[in-house]
């Protein structure tokens, strides 16, 4: 059985200082735990954060990558920028969809890109309330998507499993009242894993 990974993004949080001291209390917190735990820190603390967690378990990932290797694009980090400084990266996480305009073919294009590195990937499926409800079925279509068709840039990510994430609050909650508890709605693919596509694996927890 595959053993449960548990991941906690920490979005746009934290100063610098705030990020090493965090990382040290989920070190603490999770030592001895039955599961792979990692953090999702803001680009601007990946080296702080690495150095405060080196020589424990926990894994250190990033936020987001862009799937060009180099060039004009300001803003953007690489994956070879990413490569010295993280184990993990998050991808299509759905506030990157919904504030950002990313698409399954971005994250297509970024998948690719990750899984021709070093890097593991934790691709993000759905995240908000609708989206659970019927998240088994957009598990799949979601899911073929960024997989692609014959000829797809990404032909590894048919590797990817499916796993459920924990609740992951919006920039800035709705105050509809459907929407005043916050459901576990993402799903996740750990693209390094040899299970089949559509192969639940209930055992990997992401709380992206």
């Amino acid at each position: 059985m595959r053993k449960p990974f548990v991941a906690g993004n920490w979005k746009m949080n934290t100063t610098e200082a705030e990020a090493v001291a965090l990382a040290r209390g989920v070190a603490e917190a999770t030592s001895g735990a039955a599961c792979d735990v990692a953090v999702g820190v803001p680009f601007p603390h990946l080296g702080a954060v690495r150095d405060a967690l080196r020589g424990t378990p926990v894994g250190v990932g990033a936020q987001d990558v862009h799937w060009e290797p180099k060039g004009a694009f300001t803003g953007e980090v690489s994956v070879a920028m990413l490569e010295d400084y993280c184990r993990y990266v998050i991808i299509g996480h759905s506030e990157r969809r919904q504030f950002f305009g990313e698409t399954d073919d971005s994250v297509n294009r970024k998948l690719a890109a990750v899984l021709a590195s070093k890097l593991d990937p934790i691709v993000c499926i759905g995240e908000l309330l609708e989206e659970r409800r019927g998240v088994s079925r957009r598990r799949c279509s979601t899911a073929n998507s960024v997989r692609g068709s014959p000829g797809s840039r990404s032909p590894s990510a048919s590797r990817l499993p499916m796993s459920r994430s924990g609740p992951s609050a919006p920039a800035k909650p709705p105050r509809r009242k459907s929407r005043s508890k916050h459901a576990p709605t993402s799903a996740a693919c750990s693209a390094r894993s040899h299970l089949p596509l559509r192969t639940p694996c209930a055992s990997s927890t992401v709380a992206v």
